[in-house]
């Protein structure tokens, strides 16, 4: 993707600014290994966004906002964005004289129609110099996308031809749009600004990326945050197993005569093991289930950071109490093993 800003000096009028972004894609979509290409004023994710109130025909009201985006062919296929209903944008209708028609993402269907057909429906949002309602018809539904991540709802988004644009819709979205193209080869990123000088090289691109790059930035703070709480529940984890076998080992020499008199009259070394992990394990448990009602109310602060999942998520709990019982288990056994290898004369002789 890159983006692309016309001059309002240079292109001052809407037909101009049509011509160059449709000359600009037909470009792009000639360099060799380009598999699709197309523009809008917004990719997900990226992007300046504009919502407006609309109307539907037939209805005194004004309804739900609509986020607009100014579209080319090949915009909903190159994301790969599913129609569900109806169909999407054509050449016929980027043609002059063209009915006007949009596209709408199914959020948008819903909160408007509800379970209704969309598809005929004519909303406006928009109006005409004489100030009337500047009605469009919706033609196909497409498959909602989170424009705005996934910290986020889904937004009600609205589709246009770019050659519709409604009156000064240019003027606001700065005349500028986001080249898209799918390619396999990264070699496209510079064959792509060159496209763009082909058309005008006075014409300044920025923000050439991948899509992925996109997505990384989006969920930069996220993965910054889980990293750091990653960080922090390991070096809890590492405190938790020295804690423990100090605790053990600490144990141990305390109770050396004992053990020493259990192996003098017999004991094995494998009851000697299992008297020392028990005790380990108990202290364990009684961690574990203390931690687990204290993480109950902690993991308050932790919802809003998470996504589709449940900040009291058995298997969480599960997982965790689990991965601290090994640790319990491996941090005793050292402890043990030193405890079943004492001399029954030595540990006596001590007391």
């Amino acid at each position: 993707m890159m983006r692309v800003s016309l001059s309002p000096d240079r292109y001052a009028d809407a037909s101009l600014v049509d011509q160059a972004f449709r000359r600009i894609v037909e470009e792009v979509r000639a360099i060799p290994g380009v598999q699709n290409a197309g523009a809008g004023t917004r990719v997900p994710m990226w992007g300046a966004s504009i919502d407006m109130g609309v109307r539907v025909d037939g209805r005194p009201e004004l309804e739900k906002l609509g986020h607009v985006r100014l579209v080319t062919t090949g915009y909903l296929e190159t994301l790969h964005m599913r129609i569900t209903r109806g169909r999407g944008l054509t050449d016929a209708d980027m043609a002059a004289g063209a009915k006007w028609v949009i596209v709408v993402n199914e959020t948008f269907a819903r909160n408007l129609f509800g379970n209704d057909d969309p598809l005929g429906q004519r909303i406006s949002g928009w109006t005409r110099e004489d100030n009337k309602p500047e009605w469009r018809e919706i033609v196909g539904v497409v498959s909602d996308v989170r424009a705005f991540g996934r910290d986020n709802d889904i937004p009600a988004e609205i589709y246009a031809p770019l050659t519709q644009a409604p009156l000064n819709a240019w003027n606001a979205f700065q005349r500028q749009m986001t080249i898209i193209a799918r390619s396999p080869s990264p070699a496209v990123a510079s064959a792509m600004r060159r496209a763009v000088s082909t058309v005008d090289p006075l014409l300044p691109v920025y923000d050439l990326q991948t899509m992925d790059d996109v997505l990384t930035q989006s969920t930069s703070t996220r993965r910054f945050s889980t990293l750091l709480l990653t960080l922090l529940g390991i070096t809890g984890l590492v405190l938790a197993a020295i804690g423990i076998y100090g605790v053990i080992a600490y144990f141990v020499s305390q109770r050396t005569h004992e053990i020493g008199v259990r192996v003098a009259l017999g004991a094995s070394t494998r009851s000697v093991v299992r008297m020392v992990v028990r005790q380990a394990l108990a202290l364990a448990i009684i961690g574990i289930v203390a931690g687990a009602v204290m993480s109950v109310w902690a993991t308050r602060a932790l919802a809003e950071m998470l996504y589709d999942t449940s900040a009291r998520d058995p298997v969480a709990y599960g997982a965790a109490a689990a991965v601290l019982f090994v640790v319990a288990l491996g941090a005793s056994w050292i402890p043990a093993r030193r405890a079943a290898r004492v001399e029954p004369v030595r540990a006596l002789g001590s007391s």
